[in-house]
């Protein structure tokens, strides 16, 4: 790592050839962004990278962090870990982040749809300064109604949230039945340039980003886990020295363009991905021995302060691989917390140092010996954070200890979309279990699309209930 300081920046190079690039043409194109998003920009990070056989390719990382930056350094930072109050949503607690920067409060919009590089259709396409990999692309209402109702659900009113469609109708009244205290957000469709967005990730054509989205983009790559913590896998030169591997496509979405290479077939499937998706960049690592799959959820306030939302976690199908539902237990709340905030605090610490602040997610396998690998970073709001929040308001109100989310995209009810309301509302009404649409979206008489979370006493009871 090299660091070149002026009177207005600090430029910091990471890589292999850090020192001999600051004499190159590379530290020019590096900068080059700068220019593009205006003279007053905190800071950008930028990637250089080329592609050669089976070989990651080269990086680069240059961070230019403005000495105005709104960041606190690390010696007088709070580093106090808060679990979530139970009673602020998402906006509430960026609307304290900007006021205790000092920044203007008000005209903010939170916007939950992913961006697209692959399918046009969606409300924000990338497709040069911030791809992202979801190739193949999931279908356009997974970003635009699905992702973002789901989110929204605990967005409160405080902040409008952005939704390009319509919200289904009936959709409010069973939040408002079934979530207790809900407070009912607020959608806006548009916005103009002068409206600061806090996105789920980095977008093209939005002017106004919260954090800088240069910085942003840097953090929800899997190129800077090695960076960020010393507790990530280790990171090899190419896919065939060392097998078992696992490549991964650096900016990947929904688990996609991960592969685990055992020999030479496993690397052809590779790179006939890489060749179909327009050649994405990707980084290769050792193949953890995996014990345990935990998740764990939580907001960075720009002090330092950690508001803890909560911990899920995968369990194995029993077929040799892995159940995508996030498990909730919320009688081991403080235990998950105790085995992952060491990690989660070298991240937040990372992030900050960048000015990035906001919600963030990571994940971390476990061996069999306890040791933690951090395999992924979404600095964003996560999938699960708002199945958490609703478990310990419904904790509260009923004393469930048990949840269940499931949000594959691929999952649906065979039915309209009313029926499918009603058949929820009688059930909940039994008063055994509380099931909540996190979201749904109506793509035939016969198909309706859904985020589903699932509380009780029990997971046992909670996967009975799925299967009705």
């Amino acid at each position: 790592m090299t660091t070149i300081q002026d009177n207005h920046a600090a430029i910091t190079i990471v890589g292999n050839d850090a020192a001999a690039a600051t004499t190159t043409p590379l530290l020019k194109k590096a900068t080059e962004p700068l220019r593009s998003i205006g003279a007053d920009t905190a800071s950008v990070t930028s990637s250089l990278t080329t592609s050669s056989g089976g070989t990651p390719p080269p990086q680069l990382v240059v961070v230019v962090k403005s000495r105005t930056a709104a960041a606190v350094d690390r010696d007088a930072r709070s580093y106090l870990c808060k679990n979530w109050c139970g009673s602020k949503y998402y906006a509430d607690m960026m609307k304290e982040g900007l006021e205790f920067l000092g920044q203007p409060a008000d005209h903010v919009v939170m916007l939950f749809e992913s961006p697209s590089t692959c399918n046009d259709a969606t409300s924000f396409f990338n497709n040069s300064v911030f791809p992202v990999h979801d190739y193949p692309p999931a279908m356009p209402m997974v970003k635009t109604t699905i992702a973002p109702l789901r989110y929204s659900m605990m967005n409160g009113p405080t902040y409008p949230s952005f939704l390009d469609v319509d919200v289904p109708e009936g959709l409010f009244e069973h939040w408002a039945r079934n979530v207790p205290g809900h407070k009912q957000p607020t959608f806006v469709n548009r916005f103009d340039d002068d409206t600061t967005v806090y996105p789920y990730l980095p977008l093209e054509h939005v002017r106004k980003h919260l954090n800088d989205p240069h910085v942003h983009y840097h953090l929800a790559g899997k190129a800077a886990i090695h960076l960020m913590t010393d507790d990530a896998p280790r990171q090899f030169a190419n896919t065939t020295d060392e097998r078992p591997c696992v490549a991964k496509v650096t900016h990947s979405m929904g688990s996609k363009g991960i592969f685990i290479i055992h020999n030479d077939e496993d690397e052809k499937a590779f790179r006939d991905f890489l060749e179909v998706s327009g050649n994405p960049s990707f980084v290769v690592t050792e193949m953890v021995d995996i014990d345990r799959s935990v998740s764990c959820h939580f907001f960075i306030h720009p002090s330092g302060e950690m508001t803890w939302i909560g911990s899920s976690e995968n369990h194995k199908d029993g077929q040799g691989g892995w159940c995508m539902d996030s498990i909730i237990e919320l009688d081991r709340h403080e235990e998950l917390k105790a085995l992952q905030l060491p990690y989660a605090r070298k991240v937040v610490d990372y992030c900050l140092d960048l000015g990035f602040w906001g919600f963030c997610g990571i994940d971390i396998l476990f061996n069999a010996e306890g040791k933690g690998y951090v395999v992924d970073v979404n600095p964003r709001t996560t999938g699960t954070s708002p199945s958490l929040m609703l478990a310990q308001k419904l904790e509260t109100e009923y004393g469930y200890q048990s949840g269940l989310l499931r949000r594959s995209s691929k999952f649906s009810y065979p039915g309209p979309a009313k029926e499918l309301l009603e058949r929820v509302q009688a059930f909940n009404d039994e008063g055994k279990l509380r099931v909540v649409l996190l979201s749904f979206c109506e793509a035939a008489p016969d198909q309706t699309f859904m985020n589903i979370s699932i509380h009780g006493n029990s997971l046992d009871e909670c996967r009975a209930a799925l299967k009705q």
